[in-house]
């Protein structure tokens, strides 16, 4: 979960800001899990690759900021809702940990993941399956 670049880039950050704290954690169960998120000021997950990111989706239920991998496959459905980051950028992740530790970020994100709506509609599905099966059928074609 590229957890020794995050782990550099928040060093980085907290020297600039030392009031922001990091907490890892891994395998909790689901109802603890939702009570640190209840409880945690923002998440951040700076996966390599995080096609179905429900780590955030959890973050969001809870009404929290967070910052996510730009390499999910959720990129399009929270683009104005999220904080993005290359994974392989630790600059990239320390200046945005310090953008949201500023509290106006904060407010501003807090407020956009509350007014968010999250629809996947089986039309949705319908519709992007059909569009891969139209993009297989040209790349058989050719």
């Amino acid at each position: 979960k590229n957890l020794e670049i995050l782990k550099a880039a928040f060093i980085e950050a907290a020297k600039e800001n030392r009031e922001i704290k990091l907490e890892i954690f891994t395998d909790l169960p689901y109802q603890e899990l939702i009570k640190k998120l209840q409880n945690c000021y923002g998440v951040i997950l700076p996966s390599i690759s995080e096609v179905s990111p429900n780590f955030i989706l959890d973050a969001i239920a809870t009404n929290k900021p967070f910052i996510l991998t730009k390499e999910t496959g959720f990129y399009e459905k929270m683009k104005d809702i999220g904080i993005f980051v290359d994974p392989h950028n630790r600059e990239d992740i320390k200046n945005k940990i310090l953008f949201l530790a500023d509290d106006r970020n904060w407010q501003e994100y807090k407020k956009r993941v509350a007014d968010f709506k999250f629809v996947h509609s089986w039309q949705e599905i319908t519709d992007e399956f059909i569009n891969i099966y139209q993009k297989l059928c040209q790349v058989v074609e050719i």
